[in-house]
């Protein structure tokens, strides 16, 4: 039956043109395609009632008259064509597939290439149009209108210039192309700008009043966790601990490792490799934050943080706007960059953490293979004091005021960290979000706009689309109407 050949055939052109976000775009800013895709979706309900035809047994002409609205974001109206013969709905299919082959630069056997189509689908293709896309198509149809303009000018100064009779045979006749590009120069320059430029345009859903303060707030967060923060690595890394335990040591392979305190000294004697006894403290330095674990990198690394949202929260806004927003990526990086900070001193607090360390420093019970002929069998074994003589390290540790300080330090620089990333999380969730129907009518304002400068007339953008708050960042004023806000000013005094 070729009038199911034909429904089937647009519809799958109708899928291909909202799966493709730039051709679903050019729908959005070219009210002429806008009108073919109309057209189509009317032919699918004649179709539908004067053919009883169908696709796979479904009919599709509410499903793309939905995600039409849904694109445009405004109903369009959908009715049967009267009189309207099968030639004639084929004549129009024909025309929409030249007219985006022609114009959008896309190959027939992609805008005719069946897909599985199902009601679900189309309504999931045309949830999201690429704002990007949408820019691009907006440029698509300046340049064509351009283009447009310009070939229009040059047959009007073709047809009213031509050679002056009795002039003389040698004269070149006036070449207007010069003419035209000053104009066409001058054209351009009248152009309206897109109100997204115009910083008096304020695209989200909301204003949060609070958002100026409380990104305040957030940046002294962030800062005094980074702070803290530093502050915690250059006390750990350079805060000194006297501890008096006795030890001895036995060199290997560049490291020393702990064999006890010198109850067993004798046995020792005559290998060179045992050194000892001798107070701890005096020859093994200690890491006191996390036993040389907080590296030069983890301890500067809250440095950026700090200095990314100092310079985006509190740093001074060009446009008034701005002081609503927030860029995403600079909160995200910041509090991923604080998190991992902040919990990384966690292991810090843990009960056993210096017995761990200490422990770690001694002979292991069961001994080490140290192939040293010297020894019993090129075993090294612990002393009887050893596990003594490292409780001994542990309790001094434990109980020395900088390790209290380090300590204490840590527990309140990591709420701090936690406390600032949470803030800058709900910074996050609080930020003012894209007003897409704004959007919409922006770039349909602007269409209009461009479309009444291309025929020499003069169009108003919808005021309500820029917030009186933002008056003062006027574009076309470099002083911020200062002026006009002073003689409104004087206007009031004098009434």
């Amino acid at each position: 039956m070729k009038e199911n050949k034909l429904y089937a055939h647009i519809v799958y052109a109708l899928y291909n043109t909202f799966k493709d976000d730039n051709i679903k775009a050019q729908i959005i800013v070219n009210s002429e395609f806008k009108a073919l895709v109309i057209k189509q979706i009317c032919s699918l309900l004649t179709l539908e009632k004067e053919f009883d035809a169908s696709f796979n047994d479904e009919k599709y002409t509410m499903a793309f008259a939905q995600a039409l609205a849904n694109v445009t974001n405004e109903s369009a109206t959908i009715e049967k064509i009267d009189g309207a013969t099968f030639n004639q709905l084929d004549e129009d299919y024909v025309e929409y597939i030249k007219y985006i082959c022609d114009n959008f630069k896309v190959e027939k056997d992609y805008i005719t290439q069946e897909n599985v189509v199902t009601i679900d689908g189309i309504d999931q293709i045309a949830d999201f149009v690429d704002e990007k896309a949408i820019d691009n198509a907006r440029d698509q149809m300046n340049k064509k209108a351009a283009k447009e303009l310009e070939k229009e000018q040059h047959q009007d100064s073709t047809q009213n210039t031509g050679p002056i009779m009795g002039a003389g045979m040698g004269m070149n006749a006036f070449d207007p192309s010069k003419l035209d590009m000053g104009q066409m120069m001058q054209q351009m320059a009248n152009m309206p700008i897109h109100p997204r430029l115009d910083p008096r345009f304020y695209p989200y859903r909301t204003k949060p009043k609070f958002m100026p303060l409380f990104k305040k707030i957030v940046a002294g967060l962030v800062i005094l966790a980074a702070v803290g923060l530093i502050i915690l690595w250059l006390l750990g890394s350079f805060l000194g601990i006297t501890i008096d335990t006795n030890v001895i040591v036995y060199k290997w392979n560049g490291s020393v490792i702990i064999v006890g305190g010198g109850a067993d000294a004798g046995i020792h004697a005559g290998n060179d490799n045992f050194v000892g006894p001798f107070p701890f403290s005096s020859k093994l330095k200690l890491a006191l934050a996390g036993a040389g674990s907080m590296s030069l990198f983890s301890g500067l690394l809250p440095i950026i943080p700090a200095i990314f949202m100092g310079y985006e929260l509190l740093g001074t806004k060009r446009f008034k706007r701005d002081n609503y927003t927030v860029k995403m990526l600079t909160v995200g990086i910041s509090v991923i960059i604080l998190l991992y900070s902040s919990l990384s001193l966690i292991s810090i607090l843990l009960p056993n953490y210096v017995s761990n360390i200490v422990n770690g420093l001694g002979v292991p019970k069961s001994g080490i293979n140290v192939g040293d002929s010297s020894l019993f069998g090129g075993i090294l074994t612990p002393d009887s004091d050893l596990q003594q003589t490292l409780n001994n390290i542990i309790n001094e540790i434990n109980n020395s005021s900088s390790y209290k300080l380090i300590y204490a330090f840590s527990v309140i620089f990591m709420i701090a960290g936690l406390v600032a990333s949470l803030a800058a999380i709900a910074l996050m969730v609080v930020v003012p979000k894209l007003d897409r129907n704004k959007l919409v009518r922006a770039n349909e304002e602007y269409q209009k706009a461009v479309n009444a400068a291309m025929r020499g007339e003069k169009y108003t953008m919808d005021p309500s689309l820029f917030d009186e708050e933002f008056r003062e960042d006027n574009p076309f004023n470099p002083f911020g109407n200062k002026d006009e806000n002073k003689n409104n000013d004087q206007d009031d005094e004098d009434n």
